[in-house]
């Protein structure tokens, strides 16, 4: 048993591997007379139109009844060769050659290959393409949720100036140029969301509001947008849920509350609950005590 063991270990060390130093292309200098080339590495019509155009190179005359082409298929060595009977098909040389190889495939093997310098072929084979390593891709970098770039507020402040004087088109292109800029800015979401209210445009406005707290993250003047936005489209409890989650993230300018007209259908329609929010959040609204 332990000599099994031995002779299987040594076998298994000594498993036939390809060199690459001996696959290369190695040509005879004889100018006349047969010449027997193995193929190795591709298809053999592939092969030996590349093995032609190389003799060619070297000025060296061939005949191409008088080669004999040898493929390792993978199993045996096969040999191929002009014979009187193919002629009589009357196609041409190369045509002839091309159907004998186009369908062969010059598998690689380290013996044959050994044989074919001893005995003195040609060889023309082609190296093992070493594999390309594949340039892992980056993570992509995940925009910083509430920040706003100097480049960012730089167009929000022009933004802000532009609905001052009423001039909604171009705060519409400050805005959304902002969020190019910083694409987790939330005070950029907010003015947007604002803007699409002005243009009554509610159903983008309740989108941008989404949008922002998706990229943006929690931001308690964005989640005020939010109250207002749903407001003004009269989704009560919506608005609700915005304005607890302004308040929550530290959302506390009474005078804002106090004078807001955007947000007075909510405290008319949802009295109850708004007071509720305000003593939660200990701001003390005179309508509310």
């Amino acid at each position: 048993m332990r000599v099994f063991l031995v002779v299987l270990i040594l076998l298994l060390f000594n498993l036939p591997t390809f060199s690459q130093d001996l696959c290369k292309v190695h040509i005879q200098p004889k100018k006349s007379g047969e010449r027997t080339v193995l193929l190795m590495g591709g298809n053999a019509w592939d092969l030996f139109k590349a093995y032609l155009d190389e003799l060619k190179k070297r000025n060296i005359s061939y005949d191409l009844g008088n080669i004999k082409v040898k493929v390792w298929n993978g199993k045996e060595l096969v040999t191929q060769e002009m014979t009187a009977f193919s002629l009589l098909t009357g196609e041409g040389p190369l045509k002839i050659w091309e159907n004998k190889l186009k369908k062969l495939n010059a598998e690689y093997n380290e013996s044959t290959l050994q044989d074919a310098y001893n005995l003195g072929w040609d060889v023309f084979c082609i190296p093992k393409k070493k594999p390309v390593a594949q340039k892992v891709a980056e993570p992509k970098k995940e925009p910083a949720k509430g920040v706003c770039s100097p480049e960012a507020e730089m167009h929000i402040n022009l933004g802000v100036q532009f609905v001052k004087s009423k001039d909604l088109d171009n705060a519409l292109r400050e805005f959304k140029a902002a969020i190019q800029k910083s694409p987790g800015c939330p005070l950029a979401y907010a003015n947007l969301a604002n803007l699409y209210l002005l243009r009554g445009d509610y159903n983008l406005a309740v989108d941008t509001y989404k949008e922002g707290v998706n990229k943006a993250g929690d931001h308690p003047f964005l989640h005020y947008a939010g109250a207002v936005v749903y407001t003004k489209k009269g989704d009560y409890d919506y608005a609700l849920q915005a304005l607890e989650k302004a308040l929550q993230s530290g959302f506390k300018d009474i005078d804002v509350l106090k004078k807001d007209k955007d947000l007075l259908p909510l405290k008319n329609k949802k009295r109850t609950e708004f007071c509720g929010l305000m003593l939660k959040y200990n701001i003390p609204l005179k309508e509310c005590l």
